[in-house]
């Protein structure tokens, strides 16, 4: 109905002629009332059908629902669609709310049978589908009018009267076009519940919105329901905040007006946002019954015609109350148009239809439909989570959801200042959207709880075909500390199974990183075939000190015992660390590379036994040396005769700490490089890589990282778990006119990829997820520069990666990726040149929930970024500067692994 100024007044109370008419009252549902399952995390549409295209009809909204079912809508409320009285009409077309004929189509809007296939069409699209119904009052020459005069509420003259409001008093409302019903009568309500049922058995409706509920008995909406549910279950929605209403059992959901008159208008109108949400919080559930379904707005018909448009109530703050209007508890609806930003109000009684444009805000509305139904903490009613409030600035709101497992956490900046909560910025009138457990990645290995850094001790099983992978853990927290073993394993390198730990620290010594061999020939004399762990012992001591240990398991890694002359290779030293062991099979030994951190050197030694170890020579200081070395690896390449050394060095790489190499020969000896170093990886996040020992002969060298880096690892907004790897890579030596380099292939994930998505030339790929991997081909013909955007939000938040077409250089810049661990190493662009990125090319790029990883075709190019990046900011967009391209064709799969 049109909500004039006193409508609110009115609907918040029973008219005295209600209470009388009320029969005796019926049994009481369960307190625990259920609800359709449909409904839990559903997000509820308007439409007015009049206003909803230039033709106004049914036909034209059944056109365009593939377009609703993308913005993720769910429960579609169409306006009343009967035929409107002319008699005291208003305007030229009169309200939606006079109805002249509960039981036909206005012919305005189309026929029976258009409304048939309306609902038909919707359903097989999933949706469900539930009509405005006028039950207080109907239009002056509806045929009950004349035909049951005594179904009317009548004056002294025993005239039917226009609906009137504190009649002769200041304030008093009449709305002119309709006569009001009176529920004494036993024929209006079986009329009306007729009325109702017709429309359930003729088009399969779900339910009912029921205008100006709280006017008409309760009791009679407590029948009404038994009936129509006797034909089909229904969704019951009150234009009431009646608390009644939800304790007979006669609906489902009620309007909730507080949030939007106490909270949103008032900071529309400037009034500091914070103070007046946190009130209005503290006043909640105010007295409804755990299952009251409450719906969320900030627009509807009546507010966009009678109060005005979202930019009039709220200005800039418009998108974020429509963010907590998705996250707060309740059902959040959407007006139609404002997913195209309804920049006006709509007229009531003329034909005014909507102004759609662009649909400028639908990937916005598409965001936070996606984020309602991912999460069941965000579920309405007694099936979601409570809020609980969260330390934040000033201006900004935050608070928790949480149910069961899952949790999801809301930031809103609720001032037209920038502040920061949690490291993330949030500029004015904007937000953040976590999930615990929201980062965790989908095809990187990450430990179900607690930190976890460098790999370890990797390792193919051939007899099983399995992959092992043991890493640096803590068992008893998520910041570094009593280094222990973590144990996983995988057949492809995508799933993981995380097995006992490993090897844990003692009261002598934690266990620092190393490798795994197993020893075929017995050459330890632990037994043929056992494994053997080879890893620094660091003394649990005030001075410190380290030296190398083994291990040795017997049952292929699951379970381990400490050699009891331990240590094997001791030098005094405090710093002495990192071993990787592997055979040398020209010199029938094994072969140690071992760090000196602080005097930058990879000392190299050999044993016939694994127990007694002989120096054989230093390779270094070389390369970056303003930080500590650690982590280093010799991989042969037979095909080019070569070898690469690889060390990790704590600080000096472009964004902190990284891998640098140099390709160069090992004769069994000594490593001579054949080169300057140059860096593995060009992001911000790879560390400690160590190659997978095993493999079978001709297979490529295989390696795998930590995702991560010292400057701000502690702090990365993850949990119960911190840390994860970078994905597998294959590696191969390639020649460049700067020598040979490495060329690095991620390890395939084609068996996780859904159903392909193509986009040619520039636009966007909404909704692409927080869990892909794309193809992009790419001739850059004219021009200058390209940019591809992930996860890119209607918050501003994005990762750009881009291409210098000039200069031949690729890049990727995470300064506006979301919440950033720490404010020197976070923000910037890291760069690698590349000859590739001048010509026709590829890249390939993996995204997972908090990570990016980027690959040229040549394997030349490989950047590494984690992203903390909001839950909603899931599209992608694609982008030529200063020229056009020849071709650009970008093919981006869906990566779902499986459970």
């Amino acid at each position: 109905m049109n909500l004039l100024p006193t409508r609110r007044a009115v609907l918040g109370a029973i008219p005295a002629f209600a209470a009388a008419a009320a029969l005796p009252a019926m049994s009481a549902p369960a307190a625990d009332m259920p609800h359709p399952a449909w409904t839990r995390q559903a997000v509820i549409y308007q439409i007015n059908v009049r206003q909803y295209s230039e033709a106004g009809t049914l036909a034209a909204v059944q056109a365009d629902l593939p377009r609703l079912k993308a913005l993720g809508v769910d429960i579609l409320w169409l306006m009343p669609w009967q035929p409107i009285g002319a008699l005291n009409r208003k305007g030229r077309l009169g309200s939606y709310y006079s109805i002249r004929d509960y039981t036909a189509v206005n012919p305005e809007f189309g026929t029976l049978a258009d409304a048939k296939a309306f609902v038909a069409a919707a359903h097989q699209l999933g949706f469900k589908v539930i009509l405005d119904w006028v039950a207080n009052h109907t239009a002056w020459d509806h045929p009950w009018a004349s035909a049951h005069k005594d179904w009317y509420k009548l004056n002294a003259k025993g005239e039917v009267y226009a609906v009137t409001f504190n009649e002769g008093q200041p304030g008093e409302e009449r709305w002119d076009d309709v006569i009001g019903l009176d529920y004494r009568s036993q024929g209006l309500r079986a009329a009306m519940i007729d009325a109702m049922a017709f429309w359930v058995r003729e088009t399969g409706l779900d339910g009912f919105r029921c205008d100006v509920a709280s006017l008409v008995p309760t009791d009679f909406w407590v029948r009404a329901r038994r009936a129509l549910e006797a034909v089909k279950p229904m969704f019951m929605l009150a234009e009431s905040d009646a608390i009644d209403l939800h304790t007979s059992g006669a609906f489902d959901m009620t309007y909730d007006w507080t949030l939007p008159d106490q909270v949103f208008k008032k900071i529309g109108q400037g009034e500091p946002g914070v103070p007046l949400l946190k009130a209005w919080l503290a006043q909640q559930p105010a007295g409804y019954p755990a299952h009251a379904l409450r719906m969320r707005f900030t627009s509807n018909h009546d507010f966009n015609s009678w109060h005005g448009t979202d930019a009039e109530l709220y200005g800039d703050a418009r998108q974020a109350l429509a963010v907590l209007s998705f996250t707060l508890p309740g059902m959040p609806l959407i007006y139609n148009g404002q997913e195209s930003g309804l920049a006006k109000r709509l007229a009531f009684f003329e034909k005014d239809p909507i102004a759609w444009g662009r649909h400028e805000l639908a990937g916005f509305y598409r965001e936070l439909t996606a984020l309602k139904h991912r999460h069941p903490a965000l579920a309405a009613g007694p099936y979601g989570g409570p809020v609980t409030l969260l330390d934040a600035p000033d201006d900004v709101v935050a608070f928790e959801r949480r149910q069961g497992d899952d949790v999801v956490r809301v930031a809103v900046n609720l001032s037209g200042r920038p502040q920061v909560w949690q490291g993330r910025p949030l500029a004015p009138w904007r937000w953040a959207i976590t999930a615990e457990g929201g980062y965790r990645p989908a095809f990187h290995f990450s430990p179900r709880r607690n930190w976890i850094n460098d790999p370890n001790g990797l390792v193919f099983d051939a007899a099983t075909g399995v992959y092992h992978l043991f890493y640096q853990y803590n068992p008893f927290g998520d910041q570094w500390g009593h280094m222990s073993w973590g144990h996983a394993s995988s057949r492809d390198l995508l799933h993981w199974e995380h097995l006992p730990l490993a090897i844990p620290e003692d009261e002598r010594a934690s266990i620092f990183s190393g490798s795994v061999v197993i020893d075929h020939a017995n050459t330890a004399g632990f037994g043929a075939g056992a494994w053997v762990a080879i890893y620094t012992g660091a003394l649990r001591r005030p001075e410190g000190g380290q030296a190398q240990d083994l291990a040795y398991s017997r049952d292929g890694g699951t379970s381990w015992t400490k050699h009891a002359g331990n240590p094997v290779l001791d030098l005094g030293l405090r710093d002495f660390r990192d071993p990787k062991v592997f055979w040398h099979a020209p010199s029938g030994r094994w072969v140690m590379a071992v760090v000196l951190p602080d005097e930058h050197r990879v000392a190299f030694y050999a044993s016939a036994n694994l127990r007694d170890w002989t120096q054989l020579s230093h390779f270094g200081p070389a390369g970056e040396t303003r930080a500590i070395w650690e982590c280093p690896d010799l991989i042969h390449f037979p095909e080019q005769d070569r070898w690469l050394l690889k060390v990790d060095t704590f600080d000096g790489h472009p964004a902190g700490s990284g891998a640098q190499c140099w390709v160069g020969r090992f004769d069994g000896r000594a490593f001579t490089a054949e080169g300057e170093a140059f860096w593995a990886d060009h992001g911000s996040d790879f560390y400690a890589a160590l190659s997978f020992g095993g493999l079978p002969a001709g297979r490529r060298p295989l390696w795998l990282a930590w995702m991560n880096q010292h400057a701000y690892a502690k702090d990365t907004p993850t949990a119960p778990w911190r840390g994860a790897m970078a994905l597998p890579r294959e590696l191969s030596l390639v020649r460049a006119p700067e020598g040979w380099r490495l060329a690095q292939a991620p390890v395939s994930t084609a068996a996780l990829r859904g159903e392909a998505r193509q986009l040619a030339g520039a636009g966007v790929i909404a909704a692409a997820g927080d869990c892909c991997e794309l193809l992009w081909e790419l001739d850059p013909g004219a021009a200058e520069s390209s940019m591809l955007g992930l996860r890119c939000g209607a918050n501003g938040e994005l990762v750009r990666i881009g291409l210098d077409h000039r200069a031949g250089r690729v890049w990727i810049d995470r300064s506006a990726s979301g919440a950033q661990p720490s404010a020197r190493h976070w923000a910037g662009r890291r760069e690698q040149a590349w000859a590739g990125a001048c010509g026709p090319l590829a890249l390939q790029v993996l995204v997972d929930r908090c990570s990016v990883e980027v690959f040229s075709g040549d394997g030349r190019v490989s950047l590494t970024e984690l992203v903390f990046p909001s839950e909603t900011s899931q599209d992608l967009a694609v982008v030529a500067q200063g020229g056009v391209w020849a071709r650009s064709a970008l093919t981006c799969w869906p990566l779902k692994p499986r459970a």
